[in-house]
């Protein structure tokens, strides 16, 4: 069994009190992050959905416009046609635009966690940089204690004795 003892030096810098401070931001980040990953997860899914939806007006759009270049004006079904033409477009735009709208909302939510993400990158850096500043560098600086074997067998059976 081997105890390793570090530095007191580190004590007297204030590191544990980075490293603690340090320690709380990461895991007040990661709070945050587990807070609006549902979000973001859901808000891609009704993107997609609302994606699926304009796709799909579009396509009817685009079939009534169809008919009416192969129709004639003096069709009787020309201004039905057109009118259902009229009707798609208007309700394409509609979707199309409460979509941009859902898109903007799911990008901001995107960001907001890309920052979050990246700001607790920068803070596991940090803390990896103490929590390596803190070993000591010089192997002979580590204390290394080694029980007998008499001890250790104590320990494995729970034998409390002096």
């Amino acid at each position: 069994m081997y105890l390793i003892i570090m530095p007191i030096i580190a004590l007297f810098l204030g590191a544990e009190d980075r490293v603690g401070e340090l320690e709380n931001k990461i895991a007040d980040l990661q709070e945050k992050i587990d807070e609006i990953t549902p979000e973001l997860n859901e808000m891609n899914t009704q993107v997609k959905a609302q994606q699926t939806k304009v796709d799909e007006l579009y396509r009817i759009w685009l079939i009534y416009d169809r008919q009416l270049d192969e129709m004639d004006r003096d069709d009787h079904q020309y201004g039905s046609i057109e009118f259902l033409r009229g009707q798609a477009r208007s309700e394409w735009i509609q979707e199309r635009n409460e979509g941009e709208t859902m898109a903007s909302i799911r990008d901001a939510l995107q960001n907001k966690l890309d920052v979050l993400l990246l700001e607790q990158e920068l803070h596991q850096k940090s803390l990896d940089r103490i929590l390596e500043q803190q070993k000591p560098k010089d192997p002979k600086k580590f204390i290394g204690i080694t029980l007998s074997q008499t001890c250790e067998r104590l320990i494995k059976v729970n034998t409390t004795s002096n």
